[in-house]
């Protein structure tokens, strides 16, 4: 408390801000309210605009400072374009004919053109169908290999559980060997019986 009543004597406007009014012992600190015209006026806010032109000015600034510094760099020290021979066997492009440098180095200008990319896309177009031909014939001749195999083993496995007469569809079983015998005979007696009738 001794240091409060120390500073307080040290900083007069601190009381200046407060007028004590004795009621009941207590201090009240009164507001002044000035009582005049208003002097703020209420209107629609200008920050969309403020901010608009903030990046303008930003964006200009960045964009068109470096390129006037640059284009006068350029026409300073460096200059227009000489001509000279073109020496055997180089074919130019069109951009090295022109003028100015800055022209000369317009990146646009190692882009490839269109024909170009339909050529590259058309060969790459034609590599992966070889590719494609390829890998399906190869990936055929291996499945069907795979699945034959796979297809007797399950015909073997089936006539085995079924108890099925042997597969014929690859040799000729003695049993049917005699079976066509006996239809022969009784074909050919149908048609004497048939003759006979006649």
């Amino acid at each position: 408390m001794s240091v409060l009543s120390v500073l307080r004597k040290t900083f007069p406007p601190v009381q200046s801000v407060c007028r004590t009014w004795k009621l009941n012992g207590t201090t009240i600190q009164v507001r002044k309210a000035g009582g005049g015209p208003r002097k703020m006026e209420i209107m629609p806010s200008n920050f969309s605009w403020h901010q608009f032109k903030d990046y303008l000015h930003f964006y200009l600034m960045v964009g068109i400072i470096p390129l006037t510094l640059l284009v006068t760099y350029c026409n300073i020290f460096i200059g227009p374009a000489e001509l000279r021979e073109i020496p055997e066997g180089y074919v130019p492009k069109k951009w090295e004919y022109y003028r100015h440098c800055l022209v000369q180095k317009k990146p646009f200008h190692y882009f490839t053109f269109l024909h170009e990319i339909y050529g590259k896309f058309v060969n790459i177009i034609a590599e992966l169908y070889i590719f494609i031909t390829l890998v399906y014939f190869l990936l055929n001749i291996l499945l069907k290999e795979k699945i034959g195999i796979k297809i007797e083993d399950q015909v073997k496995t089936a006539m085995k559980i079924n108890m099925d007469s042997t597969a014929n569809y690859w040799y000729r079983p003695p049993v049917t060997k005699y079976m066509m015998g006996v239809r022969k005979e009784f074909e050919e007696e149908e048609r004497e019986y048939v003759m006979t009738e006649e």
